[in-house]
């Protein structure tokens, strides 16, 4: 009960916050966290059967449990609140990037559990047959997603697991005799929300900004504090602090140039990169905040391109979709200028399979080493 009250006043402060730029009494508000902060202060969390019911439901379509669609039936106001933030475009969480190391980021969690119930939602609805609910349900995801990725690192990747879950349950949708009306809204939403995407470079520089912002007092503080672990020189000053952040910042810059490289290009620089900071710091001091604080960076990159390469594949499906709803059959060969492969850059590769088609990867993804593929199947 304790940790419950100390959540709810956490969030109640933050969504005061978030409130505090939209003139009061309007609604809905223009800043989208405030919806979001107020579903998660008052959603119900799924556990135990109910949550593996929800995700294998957007797994693979399982059927919802009665257990489960009291559950979803329950959190309609939720879903609805959540629908509404999701069209509004601005989305500010009211972080404070002067509190640097010691700054919270709540809700992370609950944002991944209301989109399991916006989609197990969608899923209930497929399986009533209505394909509309269960895209627009996915859609919405899409666009929670978006508002996440606006941020740090860590949102982003949230963010993007939340893009996979809408992945799986659009595939679904699209296994289902599908009117051609619905395959024209769903390629119109996602170019849009592939227009509206927040490239990791955002969110890197976001990351930068938590680290800079804060007085270098702040730093020196959280140096200090950790000065009894091996990693941390024994005295350190305002100098080591000021030689820490800018040898932070060169790499940080770095590593931000490569992303605009290809794939194949951009994976190689930034395992230089990474080396050479391994390197660097067992020589050099100001090079050990650097290690301890960006060690994810190595494998970062390829999550998002993965994403980016997922909802092409998505797009370019719907257009296979869309020509066998004109024509009565599967193209022979992949349509000119669809949405690519990421990984190499290339148009997917395209075979006809006896329950669909397959869409394949053209370059291996250097974090599951593996050649990615999605497959799609068509309405029986």
């Amino acid at each position: 009960m304790k940790t419950l009250c100390v959540r709810n006043c956490l969030f109640s402060l933050a969504v005061l916050a978030a409130a505090s730029i939209a003139p009061a009494g309007a609604y809905p508000p223009d800043n989208a966290a405030v919806l979001y902060y107020r579903a998660i202060l008052v959603y119900e969390k799924p556990e135990g059967a109910i949550l593996d019911n929800l995700s294998a439901m957007i797994k693979d379509g399982t059927p919802a449990s009665e257990e489960t669609k009291q559950f979803l039936k329950n959190q309609d106001h939720v879903i609805q609140s959540i629908t509404t933030a999701a069209e509004i475009e601005a989305c500010d969480w009211g972080y404070d990037y002067s509190e640097g190391f010691a700054m919270l980021l709540p809700g992370l969690a609950d944002m991944r559990n209301i989109a399991r119930i916006v989609l197990a939602d969608g899923v209930k609805a497929l399986q009533g047959g209505d394909c509309k609910t269960a895209a627009q349900r996915c859609i919405t995801t899409y666009k929670m997603a978006r508002h996440l990725k606006t941020e740090f690192l860590i949102n982003t990747f949230v963010g993007i697991a939340m893009e996979s879950m809408a992945q799986s349950v659009a595939q679904q949708i699209l296994a289902r005799p599908v009117e051609p009306p619905l395959l024209d809204l769903l390629k119109k939403e996602l170019a849009q929300i592939e227009l509206d995407d927040v490239p990791l470079e955002h969110s890197m520089r976001m990351e930068m900004k938590w680290v800079l912002d804060p007085p270098r007092e702040k730093l020196l503080a959280y140096f200090s504090a950790a000065g009894d672990e091996p990693i941390w020189p024994n005295n350190v000053d305002l100098e080591f602090v000021d030689k820490s952040i800018a040898y932070y910042k060169k790499k940080m810059d770095d590593y931000i140039s490569s992303l605009r490289l290809p794939y194949t290009k951009a994976t190689a620089q930034i395992d230089r990169l990474h080396a050479d900071m391994e390197a660097d710091a067992k020589a050099r001091p100001e090079a050990l905040m650097s290690q301890a604080i960006i060690p994810a960076l190595k494998n970062a990159y390829s999550i998002p391109i993965l994403a980016q390469t997922s909802r092409n594949a998505l797009r370019a499906a719907i257009e296979i979709y869309r020509i066998r709803a004109r024509t009565g059959k599967l193209p022979d060969r992949l349509p000119p200028n669809l949405p690519q492969d990421m990984f190499s850059g290339k148009p997917f590769d395209y075979e006809v399979t006896n329950t669909g088609f397959t869409l394949r990867c053209r370059e291996i993804n250097r974090k599951s080493n593996k050649i990615e593929e999605y497959a799609f199947t068509l309405p029986k």
